[in-house]
């Protein structure tokens, strides 16, 4: 079994990737791909995030700040919203060291990015980091790009917590056990993981969830979670799935 959505659109990336490079400060942004262990595929995922990003109008009438949770060395959206939106600043948050191209980017855009490494999103500091980024800015996005098992749990939580404004989660491995206990999910398939989640999210923290799958992400794990609080969670978008064929959006529900 394929551990995913099994669904990709190849031309869907392309177009993505003709977008951004009609920007002068592309470059900037895609060298830092080299020497990745799969450039296209970590392209893709930045890109097909950050695209819902830039289409959020609110990022243009509001002080913005996209926080990068678990970001990689890398930390790709927080330096896209850097770089293409006029009022947002990325932050970027990760358990290990960021990659020296990003420091030094960081050091000549100043404000603009700021990187927080070496942060357990376990930890106190990461709380403490999300409330400070909730107070610095009148619009917050928090991004997680393929977050594992609990850590996608934390994040929902710590998100709730602090009173963000805008949530894109895109879980990867599962937690069976937990989806079990909390929400009374048995994982046979990725399907099943991010209904948990989704399950989680909306009963029992009260989030406005809605899930879909962006294929331009040329990744087998290309579901997405997004989170909107000024979308009243009656309207949101519900996943319908079954172990033989997941379908998202296929239906508005009252779970």
């Amino acid at each position: 079994m394929v551990w995913g959505t099994g669904v990709v659109n190849e031309r869907k990336f392309l177009e993505l990737l003709d977008w951004i490079m009609s920007y002068e400060p592309s470059a900037e942004f895609v060298k830092l791909f080299a020497g990745a262990n799969e450039p296209v595929k970590e392209l893709s995922e930045a890109l097909t995030v950050f695209k819902r990003i830039y289409d959020d109008t609110r990022t243009r009438t509001r002080d913005t700040i996209v926080l990068e949770v678990c970001s990689g060395s890398r930390a790709p959206v927080a330096v896209l919203t850097a770089l293409f939106i006029k009022r947002g600043r990325g932050w970027a948050t990760d358990i290990c060291d960021m990659d020296p191209r990003v420091v030094e980017l960081s050091n000549r855009l100043g404000e603009k990015l700021k990187l927080f490494p070496r942060i357990s999103i376990h930890s106190r500091r990461f709380v403490e980091l999300m409330k400070l980024a909730r107070e610095s800015c009148e619009y917050l996005i928090v991004v997680a790009i393929h977050i594992c098992k609990m850590m996608a749990v934390r994040v929902l939580e710590v998100f709730k917590k602090i009173g963000g404004d805008r949530l894109i989660l895109v879980p990867c491995c599962a937690k069976p056990s937990w989806a079990k206990m909390s929400v009374g999910v048995e994982i046979h398939s990725y399907w099943d993981w991010v209904y948990a989640l989704w399950k989680y999210a909306y009963e029992k923290l009260g989030l406005p969830a809605r899930v879909e799958l962006e294929d331009a992400m040329l990744s087998e794990a290309n579901a997405i979670i997004d989170v909107d609080m000024e979308i009243a969670a009656k309207e949101s978008k519900v996943l319908e799935y079954s172990y033989e064929q997941p379908t998202v959006d296929a239906e508005i529900a009252e779970r």
